[in-house]
């Protein structure tokens, strides 16, 4: 799957240009109906779902998408998160912290903060 971290001569720097659309074909999942059948091995069905559409979305299955070659479907994989979910000029992330305490007070009430 797009975790395998094993080297792959298919993936090396100086292999052969591939795209996405095929590289997925030759992990068995080449189409939406293949990967959702891959991803539910291991995913509720619902998972698997909305996995195959972050993929869609990606652009895994499409023949236009290339596939930046680092070596390993896992390291190409992260190239292509990287391309896709990268900050367009402007754009800034937030992130909200909320802090929840349970609290035993002395007399042993147990209260929630």
């Amino acid at each position: 799957g797009l975790m395998e971290d094993a080297p792959r001569a298919d993936l090396a720097s100086d292999a052969k240009p591939t795209n996405w659309k095929a590289l997925m074909e030759r992990l068995n999942m080449g189409d939406e109906a293949a990967a959702l059948a891959h991803i539910t091995k291991n995913a509720s069905a619902e998972v698997a779902k909305d996995t195959v559409a972050c993929l869609r979305w990606l652009g895994t299955f499409s023949e236009d998408t290339p596939v930046t070659l680092r070596g390993t479907v896992m390291d190409c994989f992260c190239a292509l998160l990287e391309e896709r979910l990268a900050y367009a000029p402007g754009e800034r992330d937030m992130i909200l912290m909320q802090h929840i305490f349970d609290v035993e007070t002395a007399d042993g009430k147990n209260e929630r903060h």
